[in-house]
């Protein structure tokens, strides 16, 4: 693949999150791609001009319980590139994972086993030191609930299996079924979406289609997550029928009419 395409890729990735990139980004993406940056030098670039859209720090306040992943009395989570400050974490966070993802789209980096947390850590592992871990708090977004923590190593489990033994003949109903519980599953603390769209780039190279991720909007990307975790059940399972469009889209290929 080249670099214009995994630098589109990995942009769009970020803005299926909300990401907005500027020139800036844009332009030290596609060196870093292109290899006119390399990796340190483009993290470091990154970390500064996210520092620079907001230098501020947030005070810890003494009061406040602790949480695992915040910096203590701060909603700031506990980073290793020295940010104090929420948003320029975010837009750090950002820029060193797209090149990140510019990287398995270029074929510079193939994700080991167990897939799922391997993309992870490979995404987050430069911004969080719990990148690839399984979260040990409870979350929710809005109204919905991920799966409860005590339950999350069988269903992990049972998710890298399924990414480990996908069916290409099957291709399309068997990714919109991982992407959807990994939805649900939700097993790490920041960063499941990107994680979802990355696999499933990673299995329709495996499964020899092609991807374009382009194909898809923050709309669509945001109504098939709603709509699987609406239809959740007691035990957090998702029918895998909301992202059927969503997989189709995004390899070219279709199994429903209606798609």
């Amino acid at each position: 693949m080249n670099a214009e395409y995994a630098v589109a890729q990995a942009i769009h990735a970020q803005e299926l999150e909300g990401w907005r990139p500027d020139d800036d980004a844009r332009a030290a993406l596609t060196a870093f791609a292109t290899g006119v940056l390399g990796r340190g030098e483009y993290i470091a670039a990154a970390v500064a001009a996210a520092r620079a859209l907001d230098p501020s720090e947030q005070r810890p306040r003494l009061l406040r319980r602790y949480r695992p992943y915040y910096v203590r009395g701060t909603s700031v989570l506990r980073n290793g590139i020295g940010l104090a400050n929420p948003a320029a974490l975010a837009e750090a966070e950002h820029r060193v994972c797209a090149a990140r993802i510019a990287e398995i789209h270029l074929g510079a980096v193939v994700p080991d086993v167990p897939l799922v947390a391997s993309i992870h850590q490979h995404l987050f592992g430069d911004v969080y030191p719990w990148a690839g871990q399984q979260r040990i708090v409870d979350l929710r977004k809005a109204d919905a609930r991920f799966l409860p923590v005590p339950h999350l190593a069988a269903r992990t489990a049972a998710l890298e299996a399924g990414a480990a033994t996908l069916c290409p003949t099957e291709f399309i109903s068997a990714a919109a079924a991982l992407v959807a519980d990994l939805v649900a599953v939700h097993p790490f603390r920041e960063g499941n979406g990107r994680t979802a769209t990355t696999l499933l780039a990673v299995l329709a190279r495996r499964a020899g289609l092609p991807f374009d991720l382009r194909r898809i909007d923050r709309t669509a990307w945001m109504d098939a997550s709603r709509a699987a975790m609406a239809a959740a059940d007691s035990e957090h399972r998702v029918p895998a029928a909301p992202f059927v469009p969503v997989v189709e889209r995004v390899v070219g290929m279709w199994q429903s009419e209606a798609s």
